[in-house]
């Protein structure tokens, strides 16, 4: 039943105009999406693109393609198998919609996210094996963002300020290995209960001057440098610390105020 609804929807949305899929709410073909980011054909009437990005070869665009599509709330560009990204921006991305809700762009081709990007809409950020080194210059109003995960981008260096961010629940830096610091204020979060830096072996400090009010899952494991480490909460906390430069002394009095679990 449900296969039949999601057919029967993907044929109205193909019929809203036959001749031109630039001008559909939502793209999922392959073929279709190809064919509109390669000709600039994108609309005001897309309001979503879903595309495995393993399913297509090598596609150079220019860094306009996605600035027609003022009402895009939807971008997923994900890859299903390992290997290099298959979307290609050799001039960046030069704009975005600020309607936008969900941002996934595995392999994301440039260096940060272009400066007329509006994060004020996002929930969730996913950018996995990207070529960030840092996502934005200055401070994002972030209200709506409940996660964000940026794993295996080795070229990620920084994290700019997420103050504003006080929703944020889950934040993923696994594997960015070239990670030398966490924005402080990623550790004043309300509602912050996750946070992954596995194997972010430039890492060397981690600290907090006031308890976290929700964290519970902390990952630092194969953060081999790091020796620096003062990190507390409000609720039981699992950490993390196998593989790094924290001794024994100064693990056993980190964590919950009074209770916290070691794992490794």
């Amino acid at each position: 039943m449900h296969d039949s609804i999601q057919e029967m929807g993907w044929e109205i949305v193909h019929e809203e105009s036959v001749d031109n899929p630039g001008n559909h709410s939502r793209l999922w073909d392959a073929n279709e999406i190809c064919h509109v980011l390669k000709h600039d054909m994108g609309t005001i009437a897309v309001q979503s693109i879903t595309l495995n990005v393993a399913k297509i070869k090598d596609l150079h665009l220019s860094a306009k393609t996605l600035s027609s599509m003022d009402n895009l709330k939807f971008l997923n560009f994900y890859k299903a198998n390992f290997g290099k990204g298959n979307l290609h921006f050799p001039y960046g991305v030069e704009f975005w919609s600020n309607k936008l809700r969900l941002l996934r762009w595995d392999y994301y081709p440039s260096k940060s996210l272009p400066a007329t990007f509006s994060a004020e809409n996002i929930v969730t950020m996913k950018m996995f094996n990207s070529e960030l080194t840092k996502l934005w210059d200055g401070v994002q109003n972030l209200t709506n963002l409940k996660e964000i995960l940026l794993c295996e981008s080795e070229y990620m260096v920084e994290l700019r300020d997420f103050s504003k961010a006080k929703l944020l629940k889950d934040v993923d830096l696994d594997f960015c290995t070239r990670l030398r610091s966490v924005h402080p204020s990623i550790l004043t979060l309300p509602n912050l209960t996750h946070l992954r830096l596995a194997d972010c072996k430039a890492l060397t400090s981690l600290t907090s001057n006031t308890p976290l009010k929700s964290l519970t899952f902390l990952v630092l494991s194969g953060c081999s440098r790091l020796r620096e480490f003062s990190v507390t909460s409000d609720k039981r906390l699992e950490l993390f610390l196998s593989n790094t430069a924290i001794n024994d002394d100064l693990c056993s009095s980190s964590g919950h105020r009074g209770m916290a679990t070691l794992k490794n």
